[in-house]
């Protein structure tokens, strides 16, 4: 079996990949925090703060995704980071409050949060892996062609992969085995030379790390089964975007 030769890359693969999304996702909620704390509007057209009804006339909201994420490929991905530390939180019961102090972005966290004890865990990770690929096929296109190159190299392969790992748990649900979705997705993975999985020789490892989980876990139920591996194929997806 084509799984059983994974074996040993699969060790070395797990450990560059768990580095790399719990860095990411750490370190991007903890910078988009601070950006959305340091926020100012020197970029808005002033108004004298005596003239009270030409400020009231001319004030504009600004939502606080917008000040949170940039509407550029690289804010996709730091949207799905900080998606994916909500998650992570809701999961384990912490709630948000130790993290949603703040006036302006309190309110947006708790209502992201929110959003996730609607929909559940899995239908969150799934709407998550969705949101970041139409936000890539949404973002912004930037002015320098050189930066959008560099952009679109890193975080449009980890929207190609994003896809594909989504294709592998539904390969999963759909009983295929490893070997046929192997087949399917060999030829269809990004340059991947861009992004933090460079090191990895071979990427379809990442679809045998989905095979392996579904085969050696002992699941509880079918929904607990689903739940884990679309929150796999998420930090997958993370850490590729690191």
């Amino acid at each position: 079996m084509l799984i059983h030769s994974y074996i040993k890359k699969l060790l070395l693969a797990s450990l560059v990949i768990t580095g790399a999304a719990g860095f990411f996702v750490l370190g991007t909620s903890n910078s988009r925090a601070q950006d959305l704390n340091d926020y100012n509007q020197e970029d808005e057209d002033y108004y004298d703060p005596s003239d009270y009804q030409q400020w009231k006339d001319n004030f504009k909201e600004t939502p606080v995704e917008e000040m949170a994420f940039r509407n550029n490929k690289k804010g996709c991905a730091q949207k799905m980071a900080f998606k994916t530390m909500l998650i992570k939180k809701y999961k384990s019961g912490d709630g948000v409050d130790d993290i949603s102090d703040s006036p302006i972005v309190g309110p947006y966290m708790k209502e992201q949060y929110k959003q996730i004890q609607e929909k559940g865990v899995l239908q969150s990770q799934k709407d998550m892996m969705g949101d970041y690929q139409e936000c890539i096929r949404s973002a912004e296109v930037e002015e320098d062609p050189g930066e959008e190159y560099d952009l679109n190299l890193r975080y449009g392969a980890c929207d190609k992969l994003s896809r594909i790992l989504l294709g592998t748990v539904e390969g999963i649900k759909n009983r295929k085995s490893m070997d046929s979705v192997i087949r399917k997705y060999a030829n269809k993975f990004p340059d991947m030379s861009a992004t933090a999985y460079k090191d990895i020789e071979d990427p379809t490892i990442l679809i045998g790390m989905l095979y392996k989980k579904a085969k050696d876990t002992k699941w509880t139920s079918e929904k607990e089964k689903y739940e884990s591996l679309y929150e796999q194929a998420s930090q997958l997806v993370v850490g590729c975007a690191m």
